[in-house]
């Protein structure tokens, strides 16, 4: 995943109130969690997941009529399937 990416979600996690700072902790004994790395894995996860619904589609809409078109569609799922590889 991008620095950017994480980043992203990291800023959504802390609005979602799941990553707290220092600044958040009202007591010096407040022992809330930092979920920064389970959130991370979650949001690749479901990028994921994501990813294969979408590759998966475009298979499934090959029609055998159009070599062309399934080659197409074949190649974009490949390149779906190829973005949760990059780093």
């Amino acid at each position: 995943m991008k620095k950017k990416e994480i980043s992203e979600i990291v800023e959504m996690g802390a609005k979602a109130k799941l990553i707290f700072s220092a600044e958040d902790r009202t007591t010096p004994w407040d022992c809330r969690i930092d979920l920064t790395k389970h959130l991370i894995r979650f949001a690749k996860l479901v990028a994921a997941k994501e990813r294969e619904a979408c590759a998966k589609l475009l298979e499934s809409r090959k029609t055998g009529a159009n070599e062309l078109m399934d080659a197409v569609r074949d190649m974009e799922a490949k390149a779906i399937r190829a973005r949760g590889e990059q780093t």
